[in-house]
């Protein structure tokens, strides 16, 4: 998403609603019930939606049980008053008001709020992705970079909506150090709301000195001998621990595990709020004027887009139902009727509705159709006792007859639901014009749900499902009078938008990558998921219970060494014993996170204990995170099936849901034993084929940079090769460290990396990051040129083009404010080249799907791993296979402009966790 994710920390709002009061008694409504902290935190929830136009917004919530800060040192936050029971009880029901509406919430147990922001920002970060944090804070400053920035709550009424902006600059006026070193800025001067030490008689004047003279907290005790006055060094000797806890208790947790895609545009998307619901608890707690504000909003918010016709927000008002008409097909003699009037039409619009989202243990209960967009036909399977239906199984074959035909256009909305639907019964429909696929293609940020587009393109507002089926029902419950026109109305809206969109895609040069990419690879990707991936059910069983048993001998082992039982995941009970009982240094105050048990491990390799401890850890997470999550999601064919979303990112890239097969580990042994248990099915084997260095490669070849393209058709090693010339030493003389910082500028290249976070990422001098850069643009020209094109390009035209000719609208390119300038250029940058790399892997796909089916060969695409395919390929055929996948994975770089020559290793084996 080029816009930026809005991260709000939900309680810093709450209790600054609940206290804004001061001495002024608190706002009840007629029941005397206290209202202040939710009048005030919905009215600066909706005037930071209103004043900033946010479209995509999450709120990060504290946890509450304990968090692993309190764990390790139980005087933090200490020093804070109860929470008030009426504070309490009003929190309780924001949140459940947030999560009603729709909007994203998110708390894990153990982190606070801000290690929840941290962590979406850093994962985001590595995708290119911009971010704005929404808290009171100070801490939080320390993520402020070129791609995030803050609104930071105040009482100033110069600026709107209660927030004062904060960026990169403004944290050095404020606090008089960078943001990277805030952690040791208040490691140094303390916390006290937060009830952190830091180094008594250190303010904020010898902290600044300090950090200017000595960049960071570690490099102040490394050279404490040069610290002045003598006075000041005295202070930092006598509170050297208290200042390395502080720091500790300061850093922000980055890498937890979230329960969200970061790039997911759906879920964070302002328009997926039901603004309705907000307003109805808001009349229940008579708080009336912001319920009329949020009314105001939302007409603004779902209706002020304008429709194909241009018209805006008065649209919806006066134009709320297109006249539609409906028939219901309840014999057999009018469905032959119909299914001849469809084939002769060769063109129409077909919808399935069913008993639920899963084609291997739901129903399909009925299908419509239409053909002109104003009348459409229904023919019900199931209904309500008494009703007229027609037999499935009578109609099928001509079901089959009829969405088989090569010469039918069959037009839908998300047509590989309806495709696998139609898969349960032996029916292989050829998708020909999806227009959730096209509305994304249109644009790749907006919502594509049909409801939606039928409001912004035709300004009619659709019947909704949730006012139709009850909770907890099927449609086949609903009387069928109403379930046609429901039904119907889809078709028919469907048929209306295909016609809108085709004509805009074709005046903006979309309809090739439509027609030729994305429509063919609709049914591959449904095939994909039908058949899914072979999960060896009882060796993931077996694996936990190993797990388990492997968890509960390190137990035990740790509890023999130390004497006695302990809870080994409290860090505070950890401590204690590592520490006081153990003896062992205690190099960060009580802190027993991994680097330092590694540190301590390196330290001690004779001591098993530490050894013990860093495998609990690794075997607990595995085994709760992926033994028992995979395990829910094993269907009864014995096989995962996970949805590829194909209108998921904006960068045109797969992702994968429920579950995510994407992000399964490889990093260690232990995560290879997971991909272990995804097996080939009996006969089969398992073909995987991946790209090497799919991304440096495109951007080389975009680039036409001689110097890059030439390491890359000789085989060497880029990253080596960036080293050699940045430290000016030869090739045989790089070392591993070098080569990593090779490696990072590299990629950094992709997402505009900065000299300052650089400097950051690498821990050195801003002055060598910027070398580093200047240097690498030197060597590599072509590189240097291709960025300032893109960017002016992109400036002139707002939207950036992949290789297929995908686009993607980067509306901020020419903005004033510098932050939001810098991430929209970064945006360009890796979509152009990120999504180039997607349209290859695309067509690849496709054209392996293709040789495979020409010549018949028993083979199958399982999944798609960003720039890894895996297949699984019948025995006899394995040979001939790794031919057909080598050649069409050559090919598919180049059919395109520039013609792109790629690297690609392939691996045969029985399981997932052969592969490297």
């Amino acid at each position: 998403m080029s816009e930026p994710l809005y991260i709000l920390d939900g309680y810093a709002l709450i209790y600054r609603a609940y206290y804004s009061m001061g001495n002024k008694p608190a706002i009840r409504n007629s029941r005397n019930e206290n209202i202040t902290a939710i009048m005030g935190f919905f009215r600066s929830f909706i005037a930071l939606i209103k004043h900033y136009n946010i479209r995509y917004i999450t709120v990060a919530l504290d946890s509450k049980v304990p968090t692993f800060r309190k764990e390790q040192y139980p005087a933090y936050k200490a020093n804070r008053d109860v929470t008030p029971q009426e504070l309490h009880e009003q929190a309780n029901l924001i949140e459940s008001m947030l999560q009603e509406a729709g909007i994203n919430t998110v708390r894990i147990d153990r982190y606070e709020a801000d290690d929840i922001i941290a962590s979406i920002v850093t994962q985001r970060l590595s995708q290119g992705l911009s971010n704005v944090i929404i808290s009171g804070d100070k801490d939080l400053m320390q993520l402020i970079n070129h791609q995030t920035s803050m609104l930071r709550f105040t009482s100033k009424r110069e600026f709107k909506a209660g927030v004062e902006p904060i960026a990169i600059e403004d944290v050095i006026d404020k606090m008089g150090v960078f943001p990277g070193q805030i952690q040791d800025y208040l490691a140094l001067i303390g916390d006290t709301s937060d009830n952190i030490p830091g180094v008594a008689g250190v303010g904020p004047k010898s902290a600044i000195k300090l950090l200017s003279e000595f960049h960071s907290l570690t490099q102040i005790y490394n050279y404490l001998g040069k610290v002045t006055p003598a006075s000041l060094q005295t202070k930092l000797i006598q509170n050297k621990d208290n200042a390395f806890l502080s720091k500790d208790l300061i850093k922000l947790a980055c890498d937890i595990t979230l329960p969200f895609d970061v790039d997911n545009t759906k879920i964070f998307s302002v328009e997926e709020i039901s603004f309705s619901q907000l307003i109805e608890k808001l009349h229940a707690l008579e708080i009336y004027q912001i319920a009329e504000d949020i009314r105001k909003l939302a007409i603004v918010n779902a209706i002020n887009s304008p429709s194909e016709s241009g018209e805006t927000a008065t649209t919806q008002q006066t134009k709320q139902r297109l006249s539609l008409t409906f028939e219901t097909i309840t014999d057999i003699p009018s469905v032959i009727r119909l299914f001849q009037t469809l084939k002769q039409a060769k063109r129409f619009a077909y919808d399935s509705e069913t008993s639920g989202l899963n084609p291997h243990s739901d129903r399909l209960i009925g299908m419509s159709f239409s053909i002109d967009g104003s009348h459409g036909y229904y023919i019900p399977f199931s209904a309500p006792l008494g009703e007229s239906v027609v037999d499935i199984q009578e109609v099928l074959p001509l079901v089959k007859e009829l969405l088989e035909d090569p010469a039918i256009e069959i037009i839908g909305q998300n047509l590989k639901f309806d495709y696998q639907f139609l898969r349960k019964h032996n029916i292989r429909m050829k998708p020909y014009f999806d227009t959730m696929i096209a509305a994304w293609l249109l644009d790749s940020e907006a919502r594509v749900n049909l409801d939606t587009l039928a409001s912004q393109y035709l300004g009619h507002t659709t019947i909704a499902y949730k006012d139709i089926v009850g909770k907890n029902e099927a449609f086949d419950h609903v009387p069928l009078a109403i379930a046609s026109e429901y039904a119907c109305e889809d078709a028919s809206l469907t048929m209306r938008l295909a016609e809108i969109f085709q004509a805009k895609m074709e005046e903006n040069k979309l309809n090739s990558l439509f027609f030729t990419l994305e429509m063919p690879l609709v049914s591959v990707l449904a095939e994909m998921e039908w058949r899914g991936i072979y999960i060896d059910r009882e060796e993931l069983s077996s694996l936990g219970k190993q797990l388990y048993q492997r968890i509960q001998q390190l137990e035990q082992s740790i509890f023999t060494i130390v004497g006695h039982q302990f809870n080994i995941q409290s860090p505070k009970q950890l401590a204690s014993v590592l520490f006081e009982e153990l003896k062992f240094a205690n190099l960060k105050k009580n802190s027993t996170d991994i680097h330092i048990l590694e540190e301590l491990q390196r330290q001690h390799p004779q001591e098993t204990i530490i050894k013990h401890i860093i495998d609990y850890r690794k075997l607990t997470k595995l085994n709760s995170t992926y033994v028992e999550g995979l395990l829910k999601e094993v269907s009864p064919t014995g096989s995962i099936h996970t949805s590829f979303l194909q209108t998921g990112t904006a960068s045109g890239r797969l992702s994968s849901t429920q579950p995510n097969l994407q992000n399964i580990p490889i990093k260690d042994e232990l995560g290879r034993s997971i991909r272990q248990v995804f097996k080939a099915r009996d006969g089969y084997t398992l073909i995987t084929a991946d790209y090497s260095q799919i991304e440096l490669v495109v951007l080389a070849h975009l680039a036409q940079d001689s110097t890059m393209l030439d390491i890359f058709q000789s085989g060497r090693d880029l990253h080596q090769e960036t080293a050699s010339f940045l430290f000016d030493t030869p090739l045989t003389s790089v070392t591993p460290e070098q080569r990593r910082i090779g490696k990072t500028i590299n990629f950094g290249v992709i997402y505009g990396m900065s000299a300052f976070r650089l400097s950051n990422e690498l821990q050195i001098p801003r002055h060598l990051a910027t070398q580093f850069i200047e240097s690498y643009f030197t060597r590599y020209t072509g590189v240097s040129q291709f960025i300032q094109d893109t960017i002016t390009k992109t400036q002139h035209s707002s939207y950036v083009r992949t290789i297929s000719q995908r686009m993607r609208k980067v509306p901020q390119i020419n903005s004033n404010n510098r932050n939001e300038r810098s991430a929209s250029e970064r945006v360009a940058l890796n979509t152009i080249i990120q999504g180039s790399a997607a349209d290859i892997v695309k067509r690849a796909m496709l054209l392996v799907d293709q040789a495979i089916q020409s010549r018949q060969i028993d083979a199958h695409l399982l999944l798609q791993v960003h720039d890894e395919l895996i297949f699984e390929v019948h025995t006899d055929h394995i040979h001939e296979c790794q031919a057909i996948i080598s050649d069409a994975m050559h090919q598919a770089g180049l059919d395109f402009s520039p013609p792109i020559h790629l690297s690609i290793s392939m691996e045969v084996g029985h399981h997932w966790g052969e592969f490297h």
